[in-house]
């Protein structure tokens, strides 16, 4: 769970050797920011973010792999630890530790609805891939939006009820509810 945490800070070296489009935060602040008036006088070519004030990016901006890269970094992490978190994988540990487990999951669940709500954001429509996904040569699905706000809509509902109402530095109830606040808004 830590490294699925780390991911929204840390660097990941094989998206670039450029360090700025190496941190999933930076990327997003990016592509929230860079595509309104607030930054377009102050960074219109000095960040290479030319083509995301003028709404015209393509798959060959380092922005926009760096994003839908970060997005399924989590998404990957994400179903890893609930891959093998699932209810017969855990069964051997004492009920402490499987409620814990259970817990850890599905905040896993709940981070994997944040970088799914980004890809809605910024994409069009994106390969979907969770737990029961193959792992290697697997050609996922292709969701639209609407397919993926519905998914991400039905994780944070139950979400709301699974996780705790609060927990200091962790996705909770009180995160799904604003998540799910965003994602309506959006």
């Amino acid at each position: 769970l830590a490294g699925i945490y780390s991911s929204l800070i840390v660097n990941l070296s094989d998206i670039s050797s450029d360090d700025r489009f190496q941190n999933y935060t930076r990327s997003l602040i990016m592509f929230q920011e860079a595509t309104t008036d607030n930054i377009d006088n102050v960074w219109a070519a000095g960040e290479s973010t030319t083509d995301l004030n003028n709404l015209c990016w393509t798959a060959s901006d380092q922005w926009v792999s760096a994003i839908y890269y970060h997005i399924y970094n989590i998404v990957a992490l994400s179903n890893e630890l609930i891959r093998n978190a699932a209810d017969s994988e855990i069964e051997r540990f004492s009920e402490g530790d499987r409620a814990l487990i259970i817990r850890y999951r599905n905040e896993a669940r709940g981070l994997r609805a944040l970088a799914y709500s980004h890809a809605i954001d910024f994409f069009p429509a994106v390969s979907f891939v969770d737990e029961n996904s193959g792992v290697g040569s697997y050609i996922p699905p292709i969701y639209d939006r609407k397919q993926l706000f519905a998914y991400v809509e039905s994780e944070l509902k139950d979400l709301q009820n699974l996780l705790p109402s609060s927990c200091y530095g962790h996705f909770t109830s009180a995160t799904a509810s604003a998540l799910l606040a965003r994602l309506y808004l959006n």
